[in-house]
């Protein structure tokens, strides 16, 4: 098995983030209580960035949630592609906003 850089990695969590929230806001949608299938995987985004636990890092996870809300179940299942892009982007704005 190959070994993924750190960013490979992050990006690879921000993906199954970006597809376990929308199975979970799917779930929801159809009535059911599905708030205790979402992995959090956010939470290990954040702190492999090492971002701080302070207000400012609160800001730029509620810009993250909105970012991953972007994502529709036809990303996942026909157009693979602009998930992938779409983690990426958030990666990249995570990055933007961890140097500043």
């Amino acid at each position: 098995m190959k070994t993924k850089s750190n960013k490979q990695l992050i990006i690879s969590l921000i993906t199954d983030d970006i597809i376990n929230s929308c199975l979970v806001n799917r779930l929801n949608k159809a009535g059911l209580d599905a708030g205790d299938y979402y992995l959090n995987l956010s939470d290990t985004v954040f702190q492999l960035l090492k971002f701080r636990d302070d207000f400012r890092s609160d800001k730029i996870y509620e810009e993250y949630l909105k970012m991953v809300k972007r994502a529709t179940p036809k990303h996942i299942q026909d157009e693979r592609e602009k998930l992938d892009n779409l983690a990426i982007e958030i990666y990249h704005f995570l990055i933007s906003k961890k140097q500043k």
